[in-house]
């Protein structure tokens, strides 16, 4: 069966938050990164390492987790406002189908196959499931789409028989 369907901006917006979603490996490597520039530091100015030193690797950590907070927050929603409303091809009407071995895009500028043996990864939370066939190349499917025809679970059903990692 045939979705259509058209990007919001909002859908956009909660696409990238969900593309930047902190994960355990990034809290891991931030709080060993802080840890191993202040332990080099010290290192470095033959000091003796004490509680002030742990209370600066705390103070770095927790400036680390606002900034991300703001950038989330107020940056990424900013930003991503401005690359919608900048590239039009985002905001492009497309037809949506879910086939056997694929999610078949039809869009004004052409008709391609997503193929699930191509996909790298996928994300997802209760409003979204993002298909990355890159790194940091995505498709955003809004969950709302399985009021319209698009049956997710059996989306996410092929993603796993495909062996396609969640993250």
């Amino acid at each position: 069966m045939k979705i259509n369907y058209r990007v919001s901006e909002q859908d956009y917006i909660n696409g990238l938050r969900l593309h930047h979603k902190v994960t355990y490996k990034h809290l891991i490597f931030f709080t060993l990164f802080f840890t191993a520039v202040t332990i080099l530091g010290h290192l470095l100015y033959q000091t003796a390492f004490g509680w002030r030193d742990i209370i600066t690797v705390l103070v770095a950590l927790l400036a680390g987790e606002v900034w991300l907070l703001f950038y989330s927050k107020f940056i990424l929603p900013w930003l991503a406002k401005r690359d919608f409303r900048k590239y039009k091809s985002i905001q492009e009407p497309m037809e949506i189908e879910l086939l056997d071995d694929a999610i078949m895009i039809d869009k004004e500028r052409g008709k391609f196959d997503v193929l699930f043996k191509n996909l790298l990864k996928y994300r997802q939370n209760d409003d979204y499931l993002l298909l990355y066939p890159m790194p940091r190349i995505f498709y955003i499917l809004p969950k709302t789409l399985e009021k319209e025809g698009l049956d997710i679970p059996l989306l996410i059903q092929k993603l796993h028989e495909h062996e396609i990692k969640e993250v």
